[in-house]
């Protein structure tokens, strides 16, 4: 290529963005350091976040709002129902803070009985739902989640995942009208992994509880039961949240559920832009999606969302798309060469000039829309939300924006996105 983009920001490790781009998040929110830490950073602190197994640096880390169901989310000994468990605060958590995690022990049993903790939430069943622990094994080798629509006894409605800490495998179980349930686990600094289970219990909209289960059996079978002997898991920070496909950062509650607010970079000197044409190129990762969001990378607009430039995924349609819009209704839309949430990170750039809007990730093309766009009136760039707003929130990682002032060709546009 040989024209320069007249705006560039990139992500690097623990230094501020470009002086006219402004962070916002109200109240704290938790990242992973380069040591793999949980660490809980301040209001208006930007979130450089890092693989937690690597160390490597995933970029900006920029979250929509989400909200913790569970009560005392690290306290199984308060608002949790516990059957033959014991939970003793006295082991160093993911957070690398003294008794910040409990030892939990099962009972020493004459013959087979359920050992769990659960919590019941007011909420109806008929949603993607994302229940996710911290779990680093003891003696114990086994931990279950389970999330249902009713009683917590198996072949209800609900999702299953049961973790094996040893060898790492998953085995997930949907039951009675239950779906897509999936486990996934992440490993951590000093021996702790972050299991989580995500799926729809049910189809069932007229209950109004939902439960969450941690259990420490390996049998998914109509007892759920076995025959404790003293063994030892170490947990840390249960999360329950609503419509994700995904567990979000670590949201502590204690005596009533809690929200991390959304992450959002902003700027107003657009000094930079041209109405007549240009060329938008971000890289980002999602790590959770929400059928109720449309999760936006990117934003341009006049103040107002109804009137902007912006990049979009739709869990809803599985695209990625590059959109224009005024007054909410859209002037065009052209979808990206993936048709479906990618599970690494996407180089994309979206296009516009007199007749020709088209899109491109990963090298992928789209079809290209001949169509109007916006002319004037523009004054602010928003990155991982519009404006602010929750119900457009990024959910992920964002690496690099740039915005090149003119409409590049399609062999520039592919150069740049598979680079």
């Amino acid at each position: 290529m040989t024209i320069s983009p007249s705006f560039n920001i990139v992500a690097k490790p623990e230094v501020p963005p470009h002086h006219s781009v402004a962070f916002t998040r109200t109240g704290n929110a938790y990242r992973v350091n380069k040591f793999g830490i949980l660490e809980n950073m301040g209001q208006n602190v930007l979130r450089h976040d890092y693989d937690p197994s690597t160390g490597q640096y995933l970029g900006w880390l920029i979250e929509a709002a989400a909200t913790n169901y569970l009560l005392q989310s690290n306290n199984f000994n308060t608002s949790w129902s516990k059957s033959n468990l014991t939970a003793v605060y006295n082991t160093v958590g993911p957070d690398n803070v003294a008794n910040s995690a409990c030892t939990l022990t099962d009972s020493v049993d004459a013959s087979p009985t359920n050992h769990s903790v659960a919590q019941g939430i007011a909420q109806t069943a008929n949603r993607a739902v994302s229940l996710s622990v911290w779990v680093k094994p003891g003696t114990g080798r086994y931990i279950s989640l389970f999330a249902a629509e009713s009683a917590l006894t198996f072949g209800n409605d609900g999702i299953q995942a049961v973790f094996d800490l040893q060898t790492l495998s998953i085995s997930a179980y949907n039951t009675g009208t239950g779906s897509g349930a999936t486990g996934r686990i992440i490993a951590y600094a000093n021996g702790w992994y972050r299991l989580s289970l995500v799926g729809q219990p049910s189809t069932q909209s007229t209950g109004s509880t939902l439960y969450a289960r941690i259990s420490t059996d390996g049998d998914m079978t109509a007892n759920m039961a076995y025959q404790g002997t003293g063994s030892t898991w170490y947990l840390f920070g249960a999360q329950f949240e609503l419509d994700y496909l995904g567990a979000t950062s670590y949201i502590p509650t204690t005596t009533t559920s809690a929200t991390r607010n959304v992450d959002y970079l902003r700027s107003t000197s657009l000094n930079w832009f041209n109405y007549s044409e240009g060329t938008f190129y971000t890289e980002f990762k999602f790590i959770a999606t929400a059928s109720t969001i449309n999760h936006t990378p990117f934003n341009i607009t006049d103040g107002n969302i109804l009137n902007r430039k912006y990049q979009a995924f739709s869990q809803n349609s599985g695209q990625c798309s590059y959109r224009e819009s005024i007054a909410g209704s859209g002037l065009a839309s052209v979808t990206y060469g993936v048709t479906s949430l990618p599970t690494g990170f996407v180089k994309s750039a979206g296009r516009y000039m007199l007749g020709n809007l088209d899109s491109s990730a990963n090298g992928a093309f789209g079809s290209t829309t001949a169509s109007s766009f916006i002319t004037s009136g523009l004054t602010t760039l928003c990155l991982g939300s519009a404006n602010g707003s929750s119900s457009s929130g990024m959910n992920g990682w964002i690496r690099e924006f740039a915005y090149f002032p003119k409409g590049l060709s399609d062999s520039d546009m592919k150069v740049l996105t598979c680079s």
